[in-house]
């Protein structure tokens, strides 16, 4: 099975309050296995989530 991830970053301007982002980016990831994937996203979720509660 082959998966497709897809991630978007940037501001299109929608907030008249906030400044525009001068950078939209897109990023996609296509592969077949998607194990070592989750096991990254999963890190980083853990060590941001330790990172808001302090």
């Amino acid at each position: 099975m082959k998966y497709l991830f897809l991630d978007e970053s940037g501001d299109l301007g929608f907030n008249p309050k906030k400044k525009n982002s001068k950078y939209f980016v897109i990023t996609i990831l296509f592969t077949s296995d998607k194990k070592p994937l989750e096991l990254i996203v999963k890190k980083i979720h853990k060590n941001l989530r330790k990172k808001v509660k302090n």
